[in-house]
């Protein structure tokens, strides 16, 4: 019995062995699957998963967009100083209204007295002043044009009082009722008015772009919103909402106005038959632009 004991041993480590070499092959196999399954994910997954944060990311507007960029020759020399009134500017606050204003109501050669209105439109007739946005609102509500009740002017600058806006959410109903109005758009650097809207009123809160942002108007950025581009996308779609109704509504004319451009003075006084000394930038913030005229300070 002692001597066959060793014997024993030797045949059980020569199996142990046999079955040792296949289980360590299947842990090599195991952990090679293994790191493949919960290591990093594929590529392809990778890309996916990229392509979708892309999709969804704000894609930036350049300054030269083509719907921010005002056609400065759309309008054919037959119509120049024979333009259809009422002139109607549906262009976003800080983007020239008290300027388009001025320009108007000082150079009236050839038109009526106190022939521009701005943010009011009974500001002479009424016992008090009268918001754009008052009259316009009444006369929606009575199923009329949106001016119908306003005072009769050859231009209207500014319609919205900087907390509801004709220009955006009534923009059918001007073009409806008003057949034969001249609109105006009016154009200027992004980052500039961005800069603008971020600073007025000088003095007062909330800044223009924060209430932008609170209040529902069609298409504004986000409440949560404080990307710069976001308001390039809100004035981008409002121009090329504008140009669609104006191609689908041939009767008006549509003057698109760079405010910045060096030429713009004399561009006006082609349009319009006003001598372009009276063209100038007006309502400025003091702080920003400490040369230019500060002396309106509405909230539009």
């Amino acid at each position: 019995m002692p001597a066959s004991a060793p014997r024993l041993g030797r045949g059980c480590g020569r199996r142990q062995r046999h079955l040792l070499i296949p289980l360590v092959a299947l842990a090599i196999i195991y952990a090679s699957w293994l790191s493949k399954s919960v290591g990093a994910p594929e590529p392809i997954n990778t890309q996916s998963a990229s392509a979708t944060t892309n999709q969804s990311a704000s894609v930036e507007l350049p300054d030269d967009a083509n719907c921010l960029t005002a056609r400065m020759d759309a309008i054919p020399l037959e119509l120049h100083r024979r333009l259809p009134k009422p002139y109607i500017n549906l262009g976003f606050p800080k983007m020239g209204t008290s300027t388009l204003h001025n320009f108007f109501q000082r150079g009236r050669r050839g038109l009526v007295s106190n022939s521009s209105t701005h943010y009011f439109c009974h500001e002479y007739e009424a016992p008090r002043p009268v918001l754009c946005v008052t009259c316009i609102q009444e006369s929606v509500r009575m199923g009329l044009p949106p001016l119908a009740n306003c005072h009769q002017a050859d231009a209207y600058t500014q319609l919205d009082n900087g907390y509801y806006f004709p220009q955006i959410e009534l923009l059918e109903e001007f073009a409806n009722g008003h057949p034969n109005a001249t609109f105006i758009l009016t154009f200027r650097n992004m980052s500039n008015w961005y800069r603008s809207i971020s600073n007025w009123p000088p003095k007062l809160t909330p800044k223009m772009s924060d209430r932008f942002r609170r209040l529902n108007i069609t298409g504004s950025p986000s409440k949560e919103g404080t990307d710069p581009n976001e308001f390039r996308e809100w004035y981008c779609n409002h121009v090329t909402r504008v140009r669609e109704i104006v191609a689908k509504h041939p009767s008006h004319a549509l003057v698109e106005l760079d405010i910045e451009d060096p030429g713009v003075a004399q561009h006006m006084e082609n349009l319009f038959g006003i001598d372009k000394k009276h063209w100038g930038h007006a309502n400025a913030n003091a702080k920003l632009e400490p040369g230019a005229n500060s002396s309106s300070t509405h909230l539009g």
